[in-house]
């Protein structure tokens, strides 16, 4: 009587994985659940028309005026907010003046991400809700921010937060400045979990900047200045 392997080594092969196969192959051919479309950002860096022939005109926003103020930012870029919300970031003053530019020494992303937080928070909540601290539990263990945040958050996380590395640090140094405590200790769990169970050069090169490294001594420097850094750059 010939064995079961020589009849068909697929029967042996489903039966040793436990029916796992034929699970995958199950899921591959169910079909595709759609993809839930992006939430809407409402700030935005602003697009720029064309400055005077000797370069010294200011450059022509591309903004509606009536509904959004504009913005200059640290990184020598613009960013249009609307004006309903605009109020809710900290340390912003909101131009009176339809056409009047304010101006902001943080980076376009910081500002974006930070008014698109106070938005959804403080706009439904009051402040305080934007201040309170968030669920996170100590000590957060995970290396996936999607394990803990909402679909929204998730959402925020990563084409705001953490698109670009600059982005988390610059948000994590404004929560510091306003005390957002809610914004930064998401921030600070945000940027554990990319951080955690790297090695050492992976670390680094997760945190570097336009391309460059942090020295040792600037690690060193972020230590003893945040109380939060050693904990999460700690092994766990």
């Amino acid at each position: 009587m010939a064995a079961i392997k020589d009849l068909d080594p697929a029967i042996v092969s489903a039966s040793q994985d436990g029916g796992r196969a034929a699970a995958a192959a199950a899921a591959a051919a169910a079909p595709k659940k759609p993809l839930p479309p992006p939430i809407p950002v409402t700030g935005m860096v602003l697009a720029t028309g064309a400055v005077g022939e000797d370069g010294t005109a200011p450059p022509k926003l591309i903004i509606n005026h009536a509904t959004h103020c504009a913005f200059s930012t640290g990184d020598g870029k613009f960013v249009g907010l609307p004006r309903a919300t605009a109020g809710l970031v900290p340390g912003i003053t909101v131009p009176a003046e339809p056409e009047a530019i304010g101006q902001t020494t943080d980076g376009s992303a910081v500002l974006v991400a930070v008014h698109h937080w106070q938005e959804k928070y403080a706009a439904r909540g009051g402040v305080a809700a934007a201040t309170a601290p968030t669920k996170f539990a100590r000590p957060v263990t995970h290396t996936e921010m999607s394990q803990l945040a909402s679909e929204w958050e998730k959402d925020f996380h990563d084409r705001l937060l953490m698109h670009e590395h600059e982005t988390v640090f610059g948000v994590i140094k404004f929560c510091e400045a306003h005390k957002l405590e809610s914004l930064l200790d998401f921030a600070i769990v945000s940027l554990s979990c990319a951080l955690r169970g790297k090695s050492e050069d992976e670390m680094m090169l997760a945190m570097c900047q336009h391309g460059e490294k942090f020295t040792p001594e600037e690690l060193d420097a972020a230590a003893a200045k945040h109380a939060w850094f050693s904990a999460i750059t700690a092994p766990q």
